[in-house]
């Protein structure tokens, strides 16, 4: 399928309707293929459901899932770009451990923005929101393919952002309309009864739909920033700014370890000063040896009849 994309040395991005047209034609075009993308992390999801009573279970039920998914969402980008669904696990499979490197990066130098100052982490996600695929369009890895991610956005970055912002309200827009539904539905069950199994798969069906269909767009739209600027496909990779990348992806890990600490001292210190907290907790009685005195002139003051005082 073609996707619309800008001619003559142009250097504007296509218009939102253009962008939103094809990347519906495309959605309905690797339909299927997401499907038979998606079915393996929801049946994973759907069976964790009967596991729930038994801890050990349910631990490698999340961390088995939690990588499925992983594995699905990478079979996504192969997926979009083309590739039916046993060539987009083969692929997934095959270079899971250094898309990870990748992924864990961008989210690490975003903390670091954010623990900077929100403003740096929303430029920081945009910069490097296209690496996803330039992953499997170049031999970049690690932080290469961020930069290169970030030279793609270079003077794009406010068209950009507002693309991505109109999908985040279209999709927040139908997510209403589907918490709206499901409201209704629950009006007709019993107050405060569970999800049922049904209602957490479909759930879990609609999440994969939104994210299969955000990768189609953003597809999109990096189709259209290659065609703007095709000098970039063998060039090498523009490293200014790497050393502040990192500088943030080290801020990102230290920052929320430091955090850790503090709340872990200051948790063991506010215990340490209300003994009886942790029994108050489990609703249990404290024993006397940690209860404190009531006051300081109760435990040394010797005991005083109030009519002798006088």
């Amino acid at each position: 399928m073609e996707i619309a994309l800008p001619q003559g040395g142009e250097k504007r991005l296509a218009p939102i309707g253009t962008l939103f047209k094809d990347t519906f034609a495309l959605y309905r075009n690797r339909f299927l293929t997401f499907m038979a993308v998606i079915a393996p992390p929801i049946m994973l999801g759907a069976g964790g459901l009967f596991v729930q009573g038994n801890r050990l279970a349910t631990v490698i039920t999340i961390i088995v899932t939690t990588a499925v998914n992983l594995l699905a969402y990478i079979a996504l980008i192969v997926a979009v770009r083309g590739g039916d669904a046993a060539t987009s696990y083969r692929e997934s499979t095959r270079i899971f451990f250094p898309y990870l490197w990748v992924a864990i990066l961008v989210n690490l130098i975003t903390v670091g923005g954010m623990v900077m100052a929100l403003i740096p982490a929303i430029v920081f996600s945009i910069w490097f929101i296209f690496g996803q695929f330039i992953f499997f369009d170049s031999s970049a890895r690690g932080m290469e393919v961020l930069l290169r991610s970030k030279e793609y956005v270079r003077g794009l970055w406010w068209p950009v952002f507002l693309r991505f912002v109109l999908l985040g309200i279209l999709i927040a827009l139908v997510m209403i309309v589907i918490a709206f539904g499901f409201e209704l539905g629950a009006q007709t069950e019993a107050p405060g009864s569970a999800a049922s199994p049904a209602e957490v798969i479909v759930i879990s069906i609609l999440q994969f739909f939104f994210i299969s269909f955000i990768i189609t767009y953003l597809w999109v739209i990096y189709q259209n920033l290659k065609a703007i600027k095709p000098e970039l496909a063998g060039a090498p990779v523009n490293e200014r700014g790497k050393g502040f990348f990192i500088f943030s992806a080290v801020l990102g890990v230290v920052a929320p370890l430091l955090l850790l600490t503090a709340l872990v001292i200051g948790f063991v210190s506010f215990v340490a000063k209300n003994p009886c907290l942790l029994y108050d907790i489990k609703n249990e009685p404290c024993p006397a040896s940690l209860q404190e005195p009531l006051s300081l002139g109760d435990e040394l003051l010797p005991q005083t009849d109030a009519l002798e005082v006088f």
